[in-house]
């Protein structure tokens, strides 16, 4: 089925396609997502969003998804969630996202969380706990840019905590 809807590039089409891409084979849909939720997040409506929020949390219950796989979908289905209802929505699901993705021990995963913990901490008011995230997050951030300078995937990983953390000589915005 994945295979079949490989091609379809409409919202409903791509949530469908890595529905059944980590349900089939979740370390390579991983992969697949991680590309995807770079711009599914920039460029998705609400609606597609909350889609896809939907369809991570259901393989999330399901249990198909194990170890980085798990939190990588849980960290881009908090995010869709805080990008339609606001960072505060998450609660804890933050940090405790970033306990499980220092669990796994993908720097990258553990990148992601510390983002999202800046940016609940940032939404709460809390500007000196947001900024220390956002440190975090970039420190990790460089060391995969640097080690694989070719992957525009890390690149773009890396501009977007220079925009969270605002210009690094200035602190957070």
């Amino acid at each position: 089925m994945a295979h079949w809807l490989a091609a379809d590039t409409r919202p409903a089409g791509r949530i469908e396609w890595i529905y059944h891409l980590l349900a089939a084979d979740a370390e390579q849909g991983t992969a697949g997502l991680a590309e995807r939720d770079r711009r599914w997040t920039a460029e998705s409506r609400h609606k597609d969003l909350m889609a896809l929020a939907g369809i991570l949390s259901e393989l999330d219950r399901s249990g198909l998804l194990q170890g980085g796989s798990q939190v990588r979908a849980r960290l881009i289905a908090a995010r869709c969630r805080a990008g339609v209802a606001g960072a505060t929505s998450l609660g804890d699901e933050a940090h405790e996202l970033l306990k499980a993705a220092e669990a796994v021990g993908e720097p990258g995963l553990v990148a992601e969380a510390q983002s999202l913990v800046g940016e609940v901490v940032q939404a709460r008011g809390d500007l000196t706990a947001a900024e220390h995230a956002y440190r975090q997050a970039l420190t990790i951030s460089q060391q995969l840019a640097q080690a694989d300078p070719g992957n525009a995937g890390g690149q773009q990983d890396l501009a977007r905590v220079y925009g969270q953390l605002g210009r690094p000589d200035q602190g957070t915005t």
